[in-house]
């Protein structure tokens, strides 16, 4: 909630730079409700987790926002990882939906979760996207997103973070990105993404 409002608060800002483009926190809204529909038509519902694979672009971090607005958590996951370390992680994870592109797709298929792609997001909606309403995040306890650890050390495991961790973490890294300007260097796969 604390995110959206900052982001309706400042629609003409630039939220994100990728390769030299921007994208304003008014687009991303917009973008993210358009994922947040796309979720809300396969019946994914509060508290459900959404595996996130896509490559780190605009639509990566519009994506999440949608997740979170559907009132879901997230899950990324990086294409650097094996095939079938994605598959097993997925499973186990208990995602109810997958967002990703068309290749990923043919990835994951087989695995019984319904399979959302940018494509059919923009099918979908096209320049005409839902307003972005009211958001589905209400709790603070409520799960904001799954981490897996490396599994080096055995069976990888999932780390679930929740809003409250996720906004205290925001807080106290405020006054070091006082500019509101942040590098993101690390796999979409790090908890510090």
């Amino acid at each position: 909630e604390v995110l959206l409002k900052k982001c309706r608060k400042h629609l003409n800002r630039i939220a994100i730079i990728h390769n030299g483009e921007r994208m304003s926190y008014g687009t991303l809204l917009h973008r993210a409700a358009q994922f947040a529909s796309a979720l809300g038509e396969k019946n994914i519902k509060s508290n459900d987790l959404v595996a996130i694979m896509l490559p780190r672009e605009f639509d990566l971090l519009a994506s999440m926002v949608g997740t979170l607005q559907q009132g879901c958590a997230y899950l990324l996951l990086s294409d650097s990882m094996p095939p079938a370390r994605i598959k097993q992680v997925v499973l186990q994870s208990g995602a109810a939906a997958i967002v990703g592109d068309e290749k990923k797709r043919n990835l994951l298929s087989g695995l019984g979760i319904p399979f959302i792609t940018t494509d059919d997001v923009d099918e979908s909606y096209g320049i005409f996207a839902p307003v972005c309403g009211e958001s589905k995040m209400r709790e603070s306890d409520m799960l904001a997103y799954v981490v897996y650890t490396s599994g080096s050390t055995g069976e990888p495991k999932g780390v679930e973070i929740t809003q409250r961790n996720l906004l205290n973490l925001a807080q106290e890294m405020e006054s070091i990105y006082a500019q509101g300007a942040v590098l993101s260097v690390c796999n979409v796969g790090f908890d510090a993404f």
